[in-house]
């Protein structure tokens, strides 16, 4: 793929807002959550040739990282973006099976 196309992958972080207003979260602490996910979904995903073109560059990587409401990250909304998207990772690290990110 050319430089060109590599650039236009773009790899979505989606992260929980309450974490840190209502549940009080250290940023670090969400932001280790963000890392955690997005790596995550990179290792799921490396077969994929889009994740395969997002890789080759290191430093052409281009990540847009949203927040949403706990309401938005619930099953029916994540079931809608696997239906819309190409590849999607919901991180909910064990023991406290809560969706992160």
């Amino acid at each position: 793929m050319s430089a060109q196309t590599v650039s236009k992958l773009t790899q979505y972080v989606i992260i929980r807002g309450d974490l840190l207003s209502s549940l009080g979260w250290p940023i670090g602490a969400v932001i280790a959550q963000a890392c955690h996910a997005s790596s995550a979904a990179l290792w799921i995903f490396r077969e994929d040739k889009n994740t395969i073109a997002y890789t080759n560059d290191l430093d052409c990587m281009h990540k847009v990282v949203l927040e949403v409401s706990t309401a938005v990250i619930d099953k029916k909304n994540i079931y809608y973006l696997v239906k819309r998207l190409n590849n999607l990772f919901s991180y909910v690290p064990l023991p406290r099976k809560l969706c992160f990110c």
